[in-house]
């Protein structure tokens, strides 16, 4: 998809004195008639896509993180130590000894509760995730290289997408 240059499409409505609808729109008329402006490509809308579910993705990780990391300190702050876990032996090594405070009891198991909505959003995008990664070709072959997985081959064909009519 080709688009202008945004910021010579911006520099020309600048030079007008006054800015309005008009005044803009004779400014792109004129960036059209005297050729000053360029073309760039665009990423497709499919990889706009990807890269939209990747980045809630990260998002629901980095939740998902944080939800831990303050349970993790409100323990350390009231006398618990939790040890390292992931998913559900944290979740039972928290919950195994409660807060003898019936608020940091409930504080705790409120963070808790938003644990599971969190870790079934984050599976379901890396359903949709891997399937568009089986669907693509050039996904398929980047997973065959050793530690690539779906995630890591949509990040690097996103980046390096072919434009359209640039052949390859």
């Amino acid at each position: 998809m080709d688009r202008t240059h945004a910021r010579r499409a911006a520099a020309a409505p600048q030079v007008q004195a006054n800015e309005t609808d008009r005044t803009d729109a004779l400014g792109f008329a004129w960036l059209v008639r005297s050729g000053r402006y360029e073309l760039v490509t665009m990423k497709s809308l499919e990889t706009h896509r990807v890269r939209a579910i990747r980045v809630a993705r990260a998002q629901l990780v980095g939740m998902g993180k944080a939800h831990i990391d303050k349970n993790r300190g409100l323990a350390r702050t009231f006398g618990r130590t939790v040890v390292a876990g992931k998913g559900g032996s944290f979740d039972r090594a928290v919950r195994r000894v409660p807060p003898a405070d019936p608020m940091l009891r409930d504080l705790s198991e409120a963070l808790f509760e938003t644990l599971p909505a969190l870790r079934d959003r984050k599976r379901r995008f890396d359903g949709w995730l891997k399937r568009i990664a089986r669907g693509s070709e050039t996904c398929r072959l980047l997973m065959t290289t050793p530690d690539i997985g779906p995630l890591t081959a949509l990040a690097l064909a996103g980046t390096i997408e072919d434009p359209p009519g640039e052949g390859g």
